[in-house]
C-alpha cells in the first residue's frame, strides 16, 4: 500500500499548483543527482518553474520549499543561499525564490533582496491563493498530491527495466537541463521506444507505468517546441529554418565541425580513390557520405513550429494546457473556480495538430497521445490514477465521474483504436476548422526509415 504524500510534499504540490496558476509551466523534485551523478546535499530542484511571454520568450525560476521545523534543519537564510548555488546549475535561470511555512522574518527578507531571490511565507501563499480563487484544502489539478502514488508506481516498474529508467532519467532530470533541439529529439526517441513497448493488454501495472513515462515525454515536447517556436517568431523565415535544419543534423559534434570532418573524409576517400584509377565520374559519387543531413521529420517539424508561431498568445499557453489535460486524465481535473487558461480553443488544435505530427513521424500510437485529442474519452479516475492518496486534501473525485460520463456517450463513437506495437499507426486528426493533416503522415520512404531509426538511436 502506497504511503500518504509527507507535509513536505503537499507544500511542494501546493506552491507548485499556485505558480500554475499564475501562468507557469511547473515541474517538481527535478532530480540534480541523477543528472550530474554527484550525491549532493541538495538533491533536487523542489520547484522549476518556466514561463513564455507574448513574444515567446522563456524565463525560468527555481525554488526551494522549507516545510520542516526539525531541531538541526537548515535555516530560511542557507536555503537561500543553496538557492543562488541550484540556480547557477540551471540552463538559463534567472530567479530563485523561497517558500517557507514560518513566517518570513524582516532579516529573511533582507537577504532575499540582497540575493535577487524572492521569499513566500504561508501568509503571502493564503493572501495569493485567495486572489486566484485557489482553496487550499483543495489542490486538485497537475501537482495534486494524491498523483504522487502515480509517479512512484511507475517508477518501481522502470527501475526493473534498463532503458525504461534511462526515459525515468531523462523526463526527471536530464530534459531540463538539455538544450532545446537536443531535448527534443531524446524527447522523441524516448517516446518512440515507449510505443514499441506499448500495448493496451500488458498487465496493469506496466499500462500504467509506460503512460505516465510517455506524459511526461510530452510534458518535454511540449515546452521544446514552444520554445522553438519562440525562436520561429522572432526571426526571419529563411533564417530560422537554415539554422534549424542544421541543428537537427547535429549529433554530439557541432554542425560546423561535422561538416569539417565529412571535407576531411572526402579528400581521404577521393585520393585514395584517385591512386586506385577509378573513373573521375564514379569518384564523385562518392563525396559527401557523411555530410550532416537533418532527419526525414524536419520538414513536417517546422510546418508544426510555424503554426505554433502564428498563434503565439496560445502557443505560451501549451505547456500549461497540456498539464491540466494530463491531469485530468489521471483523475484530477483542476479546481472548479481556478483561473482557466486563456485561448484554449485554439490551444487545443495545437495540441491536436502537435499529436497528429507525433502520430505520422514519430509513430506514437493514439493510447499514450491521449490527453492531446480533444475527441478522445478518457479512463476513469480510478483506472488512471490508482486512486488517491489516504488523507490527502482533493475533493475532485465526484466531479471526474460526472463530467466524463457526461461526454463519454457523445465522444465515444468518434475514439480510434490504439495501434499495436510495430503496425501502422490510427487515422489522421482532423482539428476545429481544418483539413485533414496528411503533411505530417510518414510516407514510407527511405529517408523517413532512416529518420525513424534515427529518432530509435537517440535515446541511447
Amino acid at each position: 500500500m502506497a504511503r500518504s504524500p509527507t507535509k513536505g510534499e503537499i507544500f511542494e504540490c501546493r506552491v507548485a499548483r499556485l505558480l500554475h496558476h499564475e501562468g507557469a509551466f511547473v515541474r517538481r523534485a527535478v532530480d540534480l543527482q541523477m543528472h550530474f551523478g554527484e550525491p549532493f546535499t541538495v538533491t533536487d530542484v523542489d520547484i522549476l518553474a518556466l514561463t513564455f511571454s507574448a513574444s515567446l520568450q522563456r524565463k525560468v525560476t527555481v525554488g526551494e520549499c522549507k516545510a520542516t521545523e526539525a531541531r538541526g534543519a537548515a535555516s530560511a537564510a542557507d536555503r537561500l543561499l543553496w538557492g543562488t548555488g541550484v540556480r547557477g546549475l540551471v540552463p538559463g535561470a534567472e530567479r530563485h525564490f523561497l517558500a517557507t511555512t514560518r513566517p518570513a522574518s524582516d532579516r529573511v527578507r533582507r537577504l532575499a533582496r540582497r540575493l535577487q531571490a524572492g521569499v513566500m511565507d504561508e501568509r503571502d501563499i493564503e493572501r495569493r491563493e485567495s486572489l486566484l480563487g485557489l482553496s487550499a484544502n483543495d489542490l486538485s489539478g497537475p501537482h495534486d498530491p494524491a498523483l504522487i502514488a502515480a509517479a512512484k508506481a511507475a517508477f518501481e516498474v522502470a527501475r526493473r527495466d534498463d532503458d525504461l529508467k534511462r526515459v525515468w532519467g531523462f523526463v526527471r532530470a536530464d530534459f531540463w537541463f538539455s538544450d532545446p533541439v537536443y531535448g527534443l529529439k531524446r524527447a522523441f526517441g524516448a517516446l518512440r521506444l515507449l510505443a514499441d513497448r506499448w500495448h493496451p493488454d500488458l498487465p496493469v501495472d506496466e499500462v500504467k507505468s509506460l503512460r505516465w513515462l510517455a506524459q511526461e515525454g510530452l510534458g518535454a515536447v511540449m515546452i521544446s517546441l514552444v520554445e522553438l517556436a519562440g525562436d520561429c517568431y522572432r526571426q526571419p523565415a529563411d533564417v530560422f529554418e537554415r539554422r534549424l535544419s542544421e541543428r537537427l543534423a547535429e549529433g554530439i559534434a557541432s554542425y560546423a565541425v561535422m561538416q569539417d570532418l565529412s571535407k576531411e573524409v572526402d579528400r581521404y576517400v577521393m585520393a585514395i580513390l584517385k591512386e586506385s584509377g577509378v573513373d573521375p565520374a564514379r569518384q564523385l559519387d562518392r563525396l559527401g557520405a557523411l555530410n550532416p543531413r537533418p532527419p526525414g521529420y524536419a520538414e513536417p517539424l517546422l510546418e508544426v513550429l510555424e503554426r505554433l508561431a502564428r498563434a503565439p498568445r496560445a502557443t505560451a499557453e501549451l505547456g500549461r494546457l497540456a498539464d491540466e489535460r494530463i491531469a485530468a486524465d489521471r483523475g484530477s481535473p483542476s479546481y472548479p473556480s481556478a483561473p482557466p487558461i486563456e485561448e484554449q480553443t485554439v490551444g487545443g488544435q495545437l495540441l491536436e495538430t502537435v499529436a497528429t505530427f507525433l502520430r505520422g513521424q514519430i509513430r506514437i500510437p493514439d493510447g499514450l497521445l491521449r490527453p492531446l485529442l480533444t475527441d478522445r474519452p478518457t479512463e476513469t479516475a480510478a483506472s488512471s490514477s490508482g486512486g488517491g492518496s489516504a488523507g490527502v486534501p482533493t475533493g475532485h473525485a465526484a466531479r471526474v465521474e460526472s463530467s466524463k460520463q457526461a461526454t463519454h456517450e457523445s465522444m465515444e463513437s468518434s475514439r480510434a483504436p490504439d495501434a499495436a506495437p510495430g503496425g501502422p499507426p490510427s487515422g489522421t486528426v482532423q482539428s476545429p476548422g481544418e483539413g485533414s493533416e496528411t503533411l505530417f503522415e510518414s510516407q514510407g520512404s527511405d529517408e523517413d526509415s532512416s529518420a525513424t531509426e534515427e529518432v530509435r538511436q537517440v535515446e541511447r
